[in-house]
């Protein structure tokens, strides 16, 4: 059974890592969705005193300190419209109870702490939807109503979020940690993140080197998921690059709909930093700055130290590509894979670019020989055609990585929109449902929920939402 704490260990690291708050600033809300399926997931009981901590009513609230390379600049900063609310133990593993919107913090600058409930909502339904396609990833346990209004280009309502993680520890924590130029400090974080995130590397000759490999393996199969998914996160700065390898905060994210490797969505990203194609780039570059933040640690020897962290680094392509194709390879049904069909996996990719097709319905065709509807040419799709069937693809295989729905960036837009705006919650809570089985090819599923945007134009994204 899952059991709900207000005391957090966090709380015993230096208190340079964190601010306290007062209980004050958080009242009873009223719960506008709570997600059932992480209370039965974590068999929660939700009895007076879960209650008591998911409406911050305690003394042990805190908000983390982190820093953070945004759009590769660095600034030191922390959860500035978030707290920490408690910690859950479930089979012998910790978990974070996070709340985003519960009002201003020393961290927030010049921000007000809130957030609204359009924001609240995309996270909540984008990051089940991602849990449910298997991607490493925060859940969303709440979504509370703060009955109060949220001024930003426009009058909104507010809201809260609460969200549960393996931890809330990001690259940027460690950035912050290395820049109060105080080794013990960097020691002690680094040592109680192996604790709750990585115990079975302890005895580790080079702990803090071993740490850093374990990083860069979680990164790498986080970010070679969201690419087989044509998944966008839209903001990959270092603060929101978590130690743990789950997606983190759901702003600006999108999943492609015509396949086109150079799309970027957020309104922000001008330059195209964080679009599809780049984030393996930028996901190592990121660990750069975790690599540099460790150094250390790592070796008393400098020289050696960097020596060690850049042949840990160097892995991460390795790892990612090959993690990437094991993920197409499936997509395909070409399992074992051979590797001779990197070369045939990569033909179909240019294929789909070439002619614009959607992503993800390409590959559900595939599945079930629905060949068709492809809009390829005869030519250009027997040479693909003739050569993937040699090969045997496993259908079976298929259909256990090729989703059947994925969220549509359009519908999201319009559930939460109408749900946030309108009161009217049908499409969200559908949604919810519809998402809740993405693999699943013996149900019906309407074909308004595969089909992509309808309307041509680039689809926008705001942090904000």
């Amino acid at each position: 059974m899952g059991k709900l704490y207000s005391k957090h260990s966090y709380l015993e690291l230096p208190h340079s890592l964190y601010a306290r708050l007062e209980k004050s600033q958080t009242t009873q809300y009223a719960i506008r969705y709570l997600n059932d399926a992480v209370v039965n997931d974590f068999n929660i009981l939700l009895q007076e005193d879960d209650m008591m901590i998911i409406n911050g009513n305690h003394d042990d609230l805190f908000a983390m300190a982190y820093a953070g390379h945004q759009y590769g600049h660095f600034t030191m900063l922390g959860d500035g419209r978030a707290m920490m609310l408690g910690e859950l133990h479930h089979q012998n593993q910790r978990y974070d109870v996070h709340v985003k919107g519960s009002g201003p913090t020393p961290f927030s600058r010049r921000g007000d702490g809130y957030a609204t409930m359009l924001s609240s909502l995309k996270e909540y339904l984008m990051s089940e939807a991602l849990y449910q396609l298997g991607v490493p990833t925060t859940r969303p346990f709440a979504v509370l109503d703060t009955n109060q209004t949220v001024y930003r280009d426009i009058p909104q309502d507010g809201s809260m979020l609460i969200r549960i993680g393996k931890s809330h520890i990001r690259v940027g924590t460690v950035e912050y940690a290395r820049a109060l130029q105080e080794p013990t400090i960097l020691q002690s974080l680094l040592d109680y993140a192996i604790d709750r995130l990585y115990p079975e590397i302890k005895n580790s000759n080079k702990l803090y080197l071993a740490l850093f490999d374990q990083v860069v393996k979680r990164q790498a199969e986080l970010v070679a998921k969201w690419q087989s998914l044509g998944f966008v996160h839209g903001v990959l700065n270092t603060d929101n690059v978590l130690l743990s390898g789950e997606t983190i905060d759901y702003g600006p994210c999108a999943f492609l709909d015509e396949y086109d490797p150079s799309l970027t969505f957020s309104s922000i990203d001008r330059n195209g930093r964080y679009s599809y194609q780049k984030q393996p780039y930028i996901t190592s570059w990121n660990l750069s700055k975790l690599a540099a933040a460790m150094v250390t640690l790592i070796d008393p020897d400098e020289s050696n130290a960097i020596d060690l962290l850049n042949q840990s680094l160097a892995e991460f392509e390795m790892l990612y590509t090959q993690y990437y194709y094991e993920h197409m390879a499936k997509k395909l049904g070409l399992v074992p894979m051979q590797e001779s069909d990197k070369k045939l996996i990569d033909e179909l990719l240019e294929l789909m670019q070439r002619n614009k097709v959607d992503y993800t319905n390409t590959f559900y065709q595939l599945t079930c020989n629905d060949y068709d509807s492809l809009p390829f040419s005869m030519v250009e799709w027997t040479l693909f055609h003739d050569k993937w069937i040699k090969r045997e693809p496993k259908h079976d295989i298929m259909k256990q990585v090729n989703p059947v729905v994925i969220p549509r960036n359009h519908l999201v837009l319009q559930a939460i929109e109408q749900a946030a705006f309108d009161d009217n919650d049908e499409l969200f809570r559908t949604l919810i449902d519809v998402y809740k089985d993405p693999y699943n090819y013996d149900r019906d599923v309407n074909p308004k929920f595969q089909e992509p945007n309808p309307n041509k134009e680039r689809f926008v994204t705001y942090c904000g939402t």
